[in-house]
This record gives C-alpha cells, structure tokens and sequence, in this order.
C-alpha cells in the first residue's frame, strides 16, 4: 500500500513538472523567435532589452549591435532572416548560487543567402517569473573563453 502511495506521488509530481517544463520550454521558444524577429529588422534596442543586467553589464549596447552587425554582413550569407528552436532538449536546471531556474537552448540562424542555418547557444534565466537571455555564449565569448589573437 505504502509502496502504490508512493508510486502515485512520484507520478504526480512527474507530471506536475513535465507540465510546468511545458510552459517554460514554450517561453523559451518563443523568445528565441523573438529575438530573431528583432536582430533581423536590426532593432537592437529591443534586441539588447532582451538580455539580462548580467549579460549588459559585461557587453555595452555598442558592442551588441557590432556583434549583430558582423554575423549579417558576410556576402556569403547576407542578412539574418531569423531565429527558431533547432528542437533539441532544453536543459533546466537549478543555478546552485541563487536557486533561480537556469536553462540552456540552441537556436537556428537562417540567412537571406544561405541554404545552412548556424546554430548557437543560448542561457536563460527566469527572473520575476519571466524567461530573460542570460547570455549567447558564442556570440559574444566571456574574455577567458576569448581566443588569444596571434602575434
């Protein structure tokens, strides 16, 4: 009896948090389609809004747009049309300094000129029970995960 109670709880709770990953992992979806809706149309203002206070207060917002501006400026590719979900896992997880719910998504890049999407890396974070992008780590690399240039 004991073991069925048990049993039925755990189930619950699977469900309880399958359900609530729903929810988060929709959020996430869609902020990455909306980041790209505003990196295409080249409103980095809104883009940059978008990031959290840590990622601004490591990247300036010059910087964000110059970053932006380089990936959409190659021949080759042309502009960024936008953004999506490459539909892999999204990785929840507990941020063990805070406790604040962190995850990490990858998103397709579709170019104007291109056939190959790029896909790249992104962290959120929910704060205030919004989803926010924590950072885009290889768009815009920590200075210690920064190549060294050759001399």
């Amino acid at each position: 009896m004991l073991s069925l109670a048990l049993g039925t709880f755990k189930l619950a709770r699977e469900g309880i948090e399958y359900s609530s990953s729903a929810a988060d992992r929709n959020a996430i979806v869609q902020q990455i389609a909306e980041l790209g809706r505003h990196v295409s149309a080249r409103d980095y203002d809104k883009a940059y809004a978008m990031f959290g206070p840590r990622f601004q207060a490591r990247i300036t917002r010059p910087a964000f747009e110059g970053v932006w501006e380089q990936a959409q400026s190659y021949p080759q590719l042309g502009r960024i049309l936008s953004m999506e979900w490459n539909q892999t896992s999204i990785y929840f997880q507990s941020d063990p300094g805070s406790g604040t719910k962190v995850a990490t998504a990858y998103a397709w890049v579709k170019f104007e000129k291109s056939k190959d999407l790029a896909r790249h890396p992104l962290v959120f974070r929910k704060t205030g029970g919004k989803w926010i992008i924590e950072d885009a780590t290889q768009l815009f690399p920590s200075e210690r995960r920064r190549p060294t240039p050759p001399r």
